[in-house]
């Protein structure tokens, strides 16, 4: 059951739209010669207050960054999108670019820093957070993970989306079946027509030992429709448990 769990899982990661989009950046200089100061080692930037017009120079340095990295030159890609952090700190496409060139050249943690000051600095990007999360899982930092992700959960059901998908597949990965199926039932309210949702609120429940409310689970998700494979591992699950 491990194994089509685990499928199930990364389906319902999958499906919650999270992509981290590094695109045609290579993998970027591991010397750190792009860090310019202590601070930006601590992915701390300061604006300098002679930048006319910090908001419109920023943008256009995240533009000429991202050009950089096309072109497959990414210390001047970093420089550039450090550039922008110093006029606008809070800035979530410079943050995000930097980091993917960190992630890309294997300095995750570099780039979790970058990201966690952003979102200190103001950052309210829901992309910026999922990045993060998805470093610190990566890193085995599950309850780091769900920490930030919570700070961006939402309010009400009618808003539940990605982040609570991936709050939910963050809390099954540590044992804490019943938050996972808080926020599985959350995302079956909001979407009540897809069948991933029930599936989740299955697996939760049988962790559990809820083997009824496991059962309806897995008939409600194949009655609303999934792919091929996890249909049939859902139909399993169903003749099992009514056995």
């Amino acid at each position: 059951m491990a194994k089509y769990s685990l499928t199930l899982l990364v389906k319902v990661f999958c499906l919650a739209g999270f992509a981290i989009g590094v695109g045609s950046v290579a993998t970027a200089d591991n010397s750190g010669q792009a860090e310019d100061s202590s601070a930006q080692e601590a992915g701390h930037f300061e604006r300098n207050p002679s930048d006319p017009d910090p908001e419109i120079r920023a943008q256009q340095l995240v533009e000429n960054a991202e050009a950089h990295a096309q072109a497959g030159d990414e210390l001047s890609a970093a420089r550039a999108y450090q550039r922008a952090l110093e006029l606008q700190p809070a800035l979530s496409s410079a943050r995000q670019g930097y980091a993917r060139i960190l992630m890309m050249s294997n300095r995750s943690e570099r780039a979790r820093q970058v990201l966690r000051e952003g979102i200190e600095e103001g950052d309210n990007s829901e992309f910026s957070a999922r990045f993060y999360a998805h470093l610190a899982e990566q890193a085995g930092e599950q309850d780091e993970a769900i920490s930030i992700l919570k700070r961006f959960s939402a309010r009400n059901d009618s808003e539940a989306g990605a982040i609570e998908a991936h709050l939910a597949a963050l809390h099954r990965q540590i044992g804490q079946h019943d938050q996972a199926l808080m926020y599985y039932s959350r995302l079956a309210r909001h979407e009540p027509d897809n069948g991933i949702w029930p599936a989740g609120q299955a697996l939760a429940a049988e962790a559990m030992g809820d083997k009824e409310s496991a059962l309806r689970a897995w008939q409600r998700a194949v009655e609303l429709g999934l792919s091929a494979e996890i249909a049939s591992y859902a139909e399993s699950r169903i003749e099992q448990l009514r056995d």
